[in-house]
């Protein structure tokens, strides 16, 4: 039986194996990567809650650029993957395809339905808030499953939260964490040269104080589009 420990050495393998700015893609104007390529700290957070075992069945919504899918198919024995978006599905396929992982099936398509033809699964991960809960992929879970979701916050925030089905058919939910999306934003643009030490610390105080994502505060401190500064990000 593997522990926490072992688990967490297999993530921290895998997400060294499939490093983030792989799945990085410049050309396609429609990808505003930032969004669809999570940021390493999030990633870690969520794959350590999720405890995805090594036989595991996975179904994966909101595939965006791949980073998140390729990573499952490090951890599970199989992952099925949904996204509905074309852009974002044909660069994951081409990444996929150039990585070589066979055990995923990457499908075009809302996910609000999952996939029943190919489950029941062990996990299924909601990387996309726009696609809520329902009874319909709770009832795609294994005998013993669970269902990990990332839910709207206030102020931009994400909660992830555990779903799972009790033996009498009952729905129990807990909230597992905040995840900040935006944690290693300030750094990254301080890397990047866009902001200066003085700048970030400034962003940082107001954002404490408003209660903001401290990507939100810089984005208007740059006076800069949503678009363009995910871009930039990525």
């Amino acid at each position: 039986m593997e522990d926490h420990r072992q688990y967490k050495t297999r993530v921290t393998k895998a997400m060294r194996a499939l490093p983030r700015d792989h799945f990085i893609e410049m050309s396609d104007s429609s990808l505003v990567l930032g969004r669809s390529i999570p940021p390493t700290n999030a990633v870690s957070e969520i794959l350590e809650h999720a405890d995805v075992g090594a036989d595991s069945k996975v179904l994966h919504i909101g595939t965006g650029a791949g980073y998140v899918t390729a990573l499952l198919s490090k951890l599970a024995a199989q992952v099925i993957s949904i996204e509905n978006n074309p852009s974002n599905a044909r660069f994951a396929q081409a990444r996929f395809n150039q990585l070589g992982l066979a055990n995923l099936i990457l499908r075009e398509q809302d996910g609000c339905d999952g996939a029943p033809d190919l489950g029941p699964f062990d996990r299924i991960l909601i990387s996309s808030p726009k696609v809520k809960t329902s009874a319909t992929l709770l009832q795609q879970l294994a005998t013993g499953g669970v269902l990990i979701a990332l839910e709207s916050g206030e102020n931009g925030t994400h909660i992830l939260t555990r779903y799972e089905v009790s033996e009498l058919g009952a729905t129990l939910r807990r909230e597992l964490a905040m995840v900040d999306f935006s944690r290693d934003t300030g750094m990254t643009l301080l890397d990047m040269g866009m902001v200066d030490q003085v700048m970030l610390s400034e962003a940082r105080r107001i954002a404490r104080y408003k209660k903001l994502p401290i990507i939100n505060v810089l984005r208007d401190k740059l006076n800069m589009e949503d678009t363009v500064l995910y871009r930039r990000l990525a």
